[in-house]
């Protein structure tokens, strides 16, 4: 995957999770930094960076511990399809486990051992404090973007586990497998789990109703002693194959997986199990639903195809109808015939939709000022964008964030 459309993403993920992204070159030169601030563009705090990661050899996508309480997650990969060009390193976080202050952070860290206390100041105002389940599925989610492969939480933990703990799991597992053959309770069969993700796959209301009324044969897998934590980690389980099943029946791989984020979040947001169990309701309608509404969308030809996507992928930057026509391979006075015909509106029209769509779920599901979001979406001033904006949707940026944002997740479900 190109650089920048990597950063593209990872602005994205940050938005969402806000936990710090930099990704950078084993020498630690011409850094990318998100969010772009001082106290992570130095070159000081990077050096130590990669230094480190030199120090530990770290050669595939792992968890990277610095002191006691924080962690940092690393990927290595090479941004060319050359698998001898130069490796670049991902580096999600630092994540706190717990809460401290900057103080505390800055006694107990080996990788900021050398960094300077003004410069550690700043950038502990950006650590957020995260479990190790969330930072994993965080790291998970973006080693499916640079590869478009699955890594799995034991694949990312391995390095972290003691072989006690290994040998452990193996113990545990052949312990679940005698208890549940001697009470005759086995896991629920795979067999209901993929009629739930072919249901969603398709799209298909009316049977997502019976099959969410069916009572399933078994029971689920134990994940968690704790039973809030037990309905968390099922659900999010759950949610992870519904965005697979939605990207196989259609839906935008961005837009499935910011659907993925939105729920992972909340669901670690909940603190009772009736939550837990109408989020579940929820998230399986939304992903049919979602998956229905492309179906129903009408179907463009290839290069018109291809136009939408590219559009969708840049909409942090200025698009011309000339770079559009060539990656089209139409000229641009076809290109822009053909765009009208088929999508209903001009291509310049059809981008200042898509990117006040995405204000839109900015003002809503982030903190970033009016003008950062002009910025993020290049519309050049911010008087421009503020004129947009309210020409698409009848309210100004500000009367639409008053309006909408952090309005209660689980307050406004509503079923079908």
């Amino acid at each position: 995957m190109l650089l920048e459309e990597l950063t593209i993403h990872c602005k994205y993920i940050y938005g969402i999770t806000q936990i710090p992204i930099i990704i950078t070159n084993s020498q630690g030169s011409d850094a990318i930094c998100i969010p772009p601030v001082d106290a992570f563009e130095n070159t000081q705090y990077i050096a130590c960076l990669t230094g480190y990661l030199k120090e530990h050899d770290v050669q595939s996508t792992r968890l990277l511990s610095d002191g006691a309480h924080s962690t940092y997650g690393i990927i290595p990969f090479s941004p060319e399809a050359d698998a001898a060009s130069e490796c670049h390193f991902l580096i999600l976080g630092p994540c706190l486990d717990t809460e401290l202050n900057f103080m505390e952070y800055y006694n107990s860290s080996i990788i900021c051992s050398a960094y300077t206390l003004v410069h550690i100041k700043e950038a502990y105002l950006y650590f957020p404090q995260v479990n190790v389940s969330y930072l994993t599925t965080v790291l998970s989610l973006l080693y499916y973007t640079i590869f478009h492969q699955i890594i799995t939480a034991a694949d990312i933990l391995k390095y972290e586990l003691p072989s006690a703990i290994i040998d452990d799991i193996s113990y545990t597992t052949q312990e679940t497998l005698f208890t549940m053959r001697e009470s005759f309770q086995f896991h629920t069969p795979y067999s209901y789990e993929l009629k739930h993700m072919e249901i969603i796959k398709n799209g298909d209301f009316e049977k997502l109703h019976d099959v969410l009324a069916d009572i399933p044969i078994g029971k689920p897998g134990i994940l968690s002693k704790n039973p809030l934590r037990q309905k968390q980690n099922l659900l999010i389980a759950g949610v992870t194959l519904y965005t697979r099943a939605a990207i196989q029946g259609g839906v935008p791989e961005e837009t499935a997986f910011s659907m993925s984020d939105s729920f992972i979040q909340a669901i670690e947001s909940c603190n009772d199990v009736g939550s837990i169990d109408e989020l579940s309701r929820k998230a399986a309608y939304d992903f049919t639903k979602k998956v229905a509404d492309y179906k129903e969308k009408k179907y463009y030809s290839t290069s018109i195809e291809i136009c939408l996507d590219y559009i969708h992928k840049h909409l942090h930057y200025d698009i011309s109808l000339s770079e559009l026509a060539k990656a089209a391979r139409l000229s641009p006075g076809q290109l822009s015939r053909k765009f009208k015909k088929e999508v209903g509106i001009s291509f310049v029209e059809y981008v200042q939709k898509e990117k006040i769509e995405s204000a839109k779920n900015l003002l809503c599901f982030s903190d970033y000022s009016f003008l950062e979001i002009s910025n993020y979406l290049n519309f050049g001033t911010q008087s421009y964008f503020i004129e947009i904006f309210k020409k698409h949707t009848g309210l100004t940026p500000a009367g639409y964030r008053l309006k909408y944002q952090k309005a209660s997740f689980i307050g406004s479900i509503q079923l079908p």
